[in-house]
Order: structure tokens, then C-alpha cells, then sequence
């Protein structure tokens, strides 16, 4: 009978100890596993975040040839027909990957636009996107023909990389005639650049669109409660995202960027969980087995050969009566000698 309470004893002693096991080991692993993920994805929306504003520059190291140049001082000034025919052909926009070119005086007047439709390769009115370049005072800084331009607007309900610089000599010398404008509007071509680059799903969204996925929806509001300067949100299992703000030039969110990644790290962590519990738990089972054999040999055995002698003195000749229990003199070994 006390065999088997003691087995029973160090059998709900395993589980337990199998149990605690695995909620520690879940705990200190997820917890390690997620700070490496979350680390992980923080670096992509890093990363994410310096190719958007390095497209800025690659745009203002174009603008920089055509702006200080004394072709481009002088047409501004007369506004030369020779030079827009030369030089501001549709093929222009097309070989510097741009959808807008615009030449503004010193009064802010616009000398000369173009607006290219990148698919279709044809000329778009662009009179009405000037006027909303100009008419925007935190874009468009007006009465200063020194005024710079970098950044990302919302025009025509778009995200609009734009640059401006002042229009000066060759030499860089001034003074200033004005501003010259390039710019682009994020399109599917430009999106699949981005991801190129950075190996990564990126997605842009516009803050006000009313059509926003549940998730974006809900990294709007936790920007909006927080003010973090990124979100992390799992969705699902296989599926991390990363949500960063867009800003224009006034520092007012336009849009959200969302990075999809897959739970590389999550699966290796839940890998490492399960091998650690598994090995954890056969080891723990043999280390309970090892214990009931021994309790088994040293404890149950001489126990039972105790009783069982002790039984045999009711109906034996007392005189001749003997137990006989092997041990060094430990507490069996000295109750037999007793008895």
C-alpha cells in the first residue's frame, strides 16, 4: 500500500515538475524570441524608412545638373522656345524617371510645366497641379527665390516625392531667378523598386482613405494614442507587420507604410521550445523511473522481506524464530534486529 502512494507521490511530483518546466521554458523563450523578432523587424522599418527618404535624394542629385545651369537661368528669365524644345521634350521625363518638371520664377510664376502619365507616356494638364504646389504654404514657400523644396506631399490624392532648388548659374552663383521642380508620384513602379531594394512586401496607405485594412485601421489609432515612431503588430502565426507614419514637409501624417514579413524567428523559437520540453520531459520520466527502481531495491524490497518474516514468528516456534535483513545498520537493519 505505501508502495504504491509513494509511486503516486513521485508520479504527480514528474508532472508537476514537467509542467512548471514548460510554462517557464515558454515564457523565457517567447520572451526571447519575440524581442529578437520584434529587434528584426524594427531594422526593416529602418530600413524601409532610409530608401523612401534616399529616393529624395536621388531626385535632388538629378535636379542639382538641371538647376544650376545657365541654360536653365536664362529660360526661366525669357522663356526661351528653343530651350523647351531642345531640352523638355516628354523623352526627358522619361530618361530622369520623373512624372513632373516645373520651372517658377522669381515671382512665383510658372514659366514652364510638364506632367508625364508614367503608364500611357502622354502629357497630363499640369496647371492644376501647380496651382496646388504653389497655393500649399507649408510645400511652397512664397516671395523667396531661394526657397528649397524636399520631401513627400499629398497631391491629387497621391503620395508626391518632391525637390526644389533655386535656379542659379553654372557655377552655383546667384542671385536666384527662381525655383526648378522635379517630382514623381508613387505608382506601382516605384513601389516595386522600393521592394526590390529592400527585399521586403512594402505597402503604402493613405491616412484618410475610409477603405483602410483592420490592421492599418488599428496602427492608425495606436499611432494616434501613442505617438511611437513604429508599430508592431502579428497577423497570424506565419505573418509579421511593421507600420511606420509617412510625413509631408510640415511634419502632418499623409500616410502609413506597412512592412509584411514572414515569423522566420517565431518558428525557430517555437522549434527550440518543443525540442527543449521534449528532451526536458524524457529526462525528467527516467530520472522518476530511476527513482521508483531504487526506492524499489533499497526502500520496497527489504520492507516487504521484513513483513513477511515478521508474519512467519505468529505461527513459528518462537524459540526458533530469526529475521534475517541485510543493510550497514541503517533504521531497517536495526528495527529487524529489534524485532
Amino acid at each position: 500500500m505505501i508502495r504504491r502512494k509513494i509511486i503516486f507521490v513521485i508520479v504527480i511530483c514528474v508532472v508537476l515538475l514537467m509542467i512548471t518546466l514548460y510554462g517557464v521554458s515558454q515564457y523565457v523563450f517567447e520572451q526571447s524570441y519575440q524581442k529578437i523578432e520584434n529587434d528584426q523587424m524594427q531594422t526593416n522599418l529602418i530600413r524601409v524608412h532610409s530608401v523612401i527618404s534616399n529616393y529624395n535624394t536621388t531626385i535632388n542629385i538629378k535636379l542639382r545638373d538641371w538647376a544650376s545651369w545657365d541654360d536653365s537661368y536664362i529660360f526661366v528669365q525669357n522663356n526661351n522656345p528653343e530651350f523647351k524644345e531642345i531640352n523638355l521634350q516628354d523623352l526627358t521625363l522619361v530618361n530622369l524617371e520623373l512624372d513632373v518638371l516645373a520651372y517658377i520664377n522669381a515671382h512665383d510664376e510658372v514659366v514652364h510645366s510638364k506632367w508625364l502619365d508614367p503608364i500611357e507616356k502622354n502629357e497630363i494638364p499640369s496647371m492644376k497641379l501647380m496651382e496646388g504646389i504653389i497655393s500649399n504654404d507649408n510645400l511652397f514657400v512664397k516671395n523667396d527665390p531661394n526657397r528649397k523644396i524636399s520631401g513627400v506631399a499629398l497631391l491629387e490624392n497621391k503620395i508626391f516625392f518632391i525637390e526644389g532648388l533655386p535656379i542659379l548659374h553654372s557655377d552655383g552663383t546667384g542671385p536666384s531667378q527662381g525655383t526648378q521642380i522635379f517630382g514623381r508620384f508613387l505608382d506601382a513602379s516605384l513601389l516595386d523598386n522600393f521592394r526590390e531594394l529592400t527585399q521586403l512586401s512594402v505597402e503604402f496607405f493613405l491616412i484618410d482613405d475610409v477603405e483602410l485594412p483592420d490592421d492599418v485601421r488599428q496602427a492608425k489609432n495606436e499611432f494616434s494614442r501613442t505617438h511611437d515612431a513604429h508599430y508592431l503588430l502579428p497577423l497570424t502565426d506565419e505573418l509579421i507587420a511593421g507600420y511606420f507614419m509617412l510625413n509631408d514637409l510640415a511634419g502632418t501624417p499623409i500616410g502609413i507604410v506597412k512592412v509584411t514579413t514572414p515569423r522566420d524567428i517565431h518558428k525557430q523559437g517555437i522549434s527550440v521550445v518543443s525540442f527543449f520540453f521534449f528532451a526536458s520531459s524524457v529526462a525528467i520520466i527516467l530520472f522518476g523511473l530511476l527513482i521508483i527502481i531504487l526506492f524499489d531495491r533499497v526502500l520496497f524490497k527489504r520492507f516487504s522481506q521484513l513483513t513477511k518474516e515478521v508474519e512467519t514468528i505468529s505461527v513459528s516456534n518462537l524459540d526458533n524464530a530469526h529475521i534475517s535483513i541485510k543493510g550497514d545498520n541503517d533504521e531497517i537493519a536495526i528495527l529487524a534486529k529489534q524485532i
